[in-house]
């Protein structure tokens, strides 16, 4: 799991780089780049054995200080998703570019949904006594 952690960490920060980094040096091909590493994370992510959960001990203070830390990492696959499909998009220009669209699209439904889906299962199900 940390492993995974820290490959999807380092590209989401990478191609947060490489969004925002405005140079001559930086082509459509490194977009293009981006959008694939990009994809090429995620498939790695998602095909490495290992856990899929973190522990962290059971101090309340513990999960408080670390509660924005385990958000945040949990979001990273989305937000590689997003950055990837603006990478495309700005590398491409024929269909792929609106198939980057959609790719981005579909890392903003994730994003959102991650949000959203706890918060009406909460209000659903049933309170224990």
């Amino acid at each position: 799991m940390k492993l995974r952690i820290a490959l999807v960490t380092l590209v989401a920060l990478t191609l947060g780089v490489l969004l925002v980094w405005r140079n001559d040096v930086i082509t459509p091909s490194v977009y293009r780049l981006g959008f694939f590493l990009g994809f090429a994370t995620l498939i790695v992510w998602l095909m490495l054995p290992g856990e899929m959960y973190i522990s962290f001990g059971h101090g309340s203070w513990k999960r408080t200080v670390i509660l924005p830390i385990v958000m945040t990492l949990l979001m990273t696959p989305s937000i590689v998703l997003v950055e990837a499909g603006i990478a495309g998009y700005r590398g491409f220009a024929s269909f792929m570019r609106y198939a980057s669209l959609l790719v981005a699209m579909l890392g903003l439904f994730w994003l959102v949904a991650g949000f959203i889906v706890p918060l009406v299962l909460r209000r659903r199900l049933p309170k224990s006594s």
